[in-house]
């Protein structure tokens, strides 16, 4: 990411914005490594919940720049559009994929600790995850 902002810094800061996640990186990546090391019945589940929502929020902040860079090719190549929202659209069912299992995974850490917040976010997900996969599908022709 680095070589792609400093060829063309666009109008957001992207460096600030890079340099940002990565040190919530760090900082998220810390947090599940401490909830991870900690013995199996001594977690808590706040614990893991914040360790995996911090985890999301870095991803929120890079999909910021993903979201710059795509409009800067854009308006550089118009026929780069539709590649590129399709990459997007893709990158985000990864991610929303890996936020479904994310959702029940304090659960599983923590034996016991279903919650209503648990099985709604996992439902909200679940509602992305198809609807970005109807999104998919309708630009399927495009490619042909």
């Amino acid at each position: 990411l680095d070589t792609v902002f400093n060829a063309d810094p666009g109008v957001v800061d992207e460096h600030g914005l890079l340099a940002d996640a990565q040190r919530r990186l760090q900082s998220a990546r810390a947090a599940v490594d401490r909830v991870a090391a900690q013995p199996h019945g001594a977690r808590q589940v706040e614990d893991v919940e914040r360790a995996i929502s911090s985890m999301f929020a870095v991803v929120d902040r890079l999909h910021v720049l993903s979201s710059a860079q795509i409009n800067v090719l854009v308006s550089a190549d118009r026929e780069a559009a539709i590649p590129a929202m399709q990459g997007q659209v893709l990158i985000d069912l990864r991610e929303h994929g890996g936020r479904l299992a994310s959702n029940v995974m304090a659960p599983v850490a923590v034996p016991g600790a279903w919650r209503d917040e648990q099985v709604r976010a996992a439902l909200q997900t679940e509602g992305r995850l198809l609807e970005l996969w109807r999104l998919a599908g309708s630009h399927e022709a495009v490619f042909r």
